[in-house]
């Protein structure tokens, strides 16, 4: 245990990706901690991403462009770590026993944000989306996440909970706007990173992690999204995969991939997506759509459409890893608002 506290986080403040820089600059995601860190091994499968933030006199202002890839968001291909057995097996349900305390510690955080909603019903109003009462609810978050995030990180690690407790104030949506987007999906990501890094989570755990604490925050963002109808944040319409999510996505592809009966093809069908949702996420994912929009699937979710094409989940899988990168980590008005700290640090890179 090192002497000083390897988290200096309650005396910097976490600085975003700047609106323009002045000259090309990279910033990139590193895993490496500080000199007095902790050395905690995170999940071996992670998915490989590195976020370089162009100069806005650039030919794409509004991309930013890969660099020297690090792993960013663990447990992405769950599919390449578990056997094929297990994998089909898992679901929100099926992994109650294998739960550590860290994972019921954070489903119980869950369940407090759950109950505040509860607690928050949405006002009258004459504006139709963005209910004001979103920001009551989260005023409240603002104002506690420290304390909640103090129920899950030990004692001697409390050091690092005001910096782990950015990240999920920031992955609730904005309380501003009153939107919602991959953006702040992905400071949940960077959350339970985090809570990898300094050893709160551990490689055995990544199944709970995607399967109970990830499926459990969506419940919990989906139930915001209806309850304050809140605006998708940088939704790109019917041509975007979804208005709000992403990740479960890939992490639902790679729990179908060699799936005896289930194929891509079968996601557009109501009849597969009713028996089978509860089972398995990108089903799940689907079901919500349809509940939420109206008209033919293939007009209102036209990229989902087209990926129910695809002949096998794998393949699925690393489309969508590949669309991820492109259209959420490297695209700058979506990492433009992302917090560094000295967990997930911001290096500058002197080429691109």
């Amino acid at each position: 245990m090192p002497s000083q506290p390897w988290c200096q986080a309650s005396s910097r403040l976490l600085c975003s990706c700047p609106r323009q820089p002045r000259a090309p600059l990279s910033f990139i995601l590193s895993q490496t901690p500080g000199p007095s860190s902790l050395s905690v091994p995170c999940p071996p499968s992670s998915l490989a991403v590195a976020l370089v933030c162009r100069s806005l006199r650039s030919g794409r202002p509004d991309r930013a462009s890969p660099s020297v890839p690090l792993p960013l968001f663990p447990w992405a291909p769950l599919a390449s770590s578990y056997p094929r057995q297990e994998r089909l097996e898992v679901s929100p349900y099926t992994i109650c026993t294998r739960q550590t305390q860290a994972i019921e510690k954070l489903v119980a955080l869950l369940n407090t944000l759950d109950r505040w909603i509860d607690e928050t019903p949405p006002v009258d109003q004459p504006s139709r989306f963005g209910n004001k009462a979103y920001r009551t609810w989260y005023a409240k978050l603002d104002e506690e996440a420290e304390n909640l995030v103090a129920t899950v990180v030990p004692t001697h690690l409390a050091a690092a909970v005001p910096e782990v407790a950015v990240y999920l104030k920031e992955s609730v949506g904005n309380s501003t706007r009153i939107d919602y987007g991959t953006g702040h999906e992905a400071a949940f990501a960077a959350f339970l990173c985090c809570l990898c890094k300094i050893g709160v989570l551990r490689v055995d755990d990544q199944i709970a992690i995607v399967f109970k604490v990830f499926n459990r925050y969506l419940e919990v963002m989906r139930k915001l999204q209806k309850t304050y109808r809140m605006e998708p944040a940088g939704s790109q319409g019917v041509w975007g995969l979804d208005d709000f999510q992403f990740l479960p996505f890939i992490w639902g592809s790679s729990q179908l991939i060699d799936h005896p009966c289930l194929e891509p093809r079968h996601f557009v069908d109501e009849k597969a997506v009713n028996e089978s949702h509860k089972d398995y996420m990108f089903l799940e994912c689907v079901l919500f759509i349809t509940e939420m929009k109206t008209g033919p699937f293939a007009e209102h979710s036209n990229q989902l459409w087209n990926i129910s094409a695809v002949p096998s989940w794998s393949k699925v899988n690393q489309g969508l890893i590949r669309m991820y990168k492109a259209e959420c980590l490297e695209k700058f008005p979506v990492i433009q608002h992302f917090k560094f700290g000295s967990l997930l640090p911001i290096h500058p890179v002197t080429s691109c």
